[in-house]
């Protein structure tokens, strides 16, 4: 039997074979992709989806890989990566971002605009397909809040942009989740605001993430879900166990905050996973409660 590769480099599609992940995550951790593929505008895609619906080649979108732990053995197949389709536009109230752009850089272009709605989500290592496809949510702001229109490409490899309703959304849920579309675009419909205001709250929420330790070391920010199901937040929960500071090989519980990961230079993602399903037992067995990882095994480990 053929492998991934043996059939894509049929295809003429440019591509980079056994790409390590660990340089596409922000844990910096990953095994190779059998095939990555980096896309510079949306049309590049329906032949990829031809391809490799014809030869059965599985198919991941990549994001900024900041809340994704890919496995040591790496992914099988296609990685599609946005990166590259990474425009801004600013219409009015209207700001329209690419898949691949950043959620922080989008940020700090509509505040500069004097357009606030997605200021609490500066500094967070997001793209904004990524954002859109996780419902991000940061400082109980949600994409979805001023999400307006998104532009996707289908399974039949058809475009079409549809209009957003917040009431299809739920915590870190989106309806792109279980519908097997590709984001490639989307706009928000803020609303004026004092750039300088916008600035200030931007910086208090840099600030806020560096005195957690969010950028530390590599990380994926939050690991569980934090809607406060249990009556306190996820950090707060596993601290009261006195696990902050844990660790499991090169793995470890941020010493600065129980909700955070930290790869302390040489963790593998088995070294990872294993902390993560420890603090869930714990959790478990001490409290009752059951934690939900936020972070998305991908791959193989």
């Amino acid at each position: 039997m053929k492998t991934f590769r043996e059939l894509f480099e049929k295809s003429r599609i440019p591509a980079f074979y056994d790409e390590p992940m660990k340089n596409h995550t922000s844990f910096k951790i990953g095994g190779p992709a059998d095939i990555y593929v980096l896309v510079h505008t949306p049309s590049e895609i329906p032949d990829l989806q031809l391809f490799c619906r014809k030869h059965d080649i599985p198919i991941f979108v990549l994001g900024a890989g900041a809340n994704i732990l890919v496995g040591d053995r790496g992914i099988r197949g296609v990685v599609l990566s946005l990166e590259a389709v990474g425009e801004i536009h600013i219409a009015e109230n209207i700001l329209s971002a690419g898949a691949g752009a950043s959620i922080s850089n989008a940020a700090k272009r509509a505040a500069a605009a004097g357009l606030g709605g997605i200021e609490n989500f500066y500094s967070m290592p997001g793209s904004i397909g990524g954002s859109v496809w996780m419902n991000a949510r940061c400082y109980d702001v949600s994409v979805s809040d001023t999400l307006d229109e998104v532009g996707v490409i289908d399974s039949l490899m058809n475009f079409s942009n549809k209009k957003m309703d917040s009431k299809f959304f739920g915590y870190k849920t989106s309806p792109f989740q279980s519908s097997g579309e590709i984001i490639i675009r989307a706009s928000f419909k803020l609303s004026k605001g004092d750039p300088m205001v916008l600035e200030n709250r931007m910086s208090q929420c840099e600030q806020d993430r560096k005195s957690k330790g969010h950028f530390s070391h590599p990380s994926a920010g939050s690991v569980f879900k934090n809607n406060r199901a249990f009556g306190e937040p996820a950090g707060k929960i596993i601290d009261s166990l006195g696990l902050r500071g844990y660790g499991i090989g090169g793995a470890r519980i941020s010493p600065l905050h129980a909700n955070i990961i930290i790869n302390e230079g040489n963790a593998t993602a088995d070294e990872v996973r294993r902390l993560i399903e420890h603090i869930r037992d714990r959790v478990r067995k001490d409290l009752g409660f059951e934690l939900e990882p936020e972070v998305l095994y991908v791959g193989e480990f």
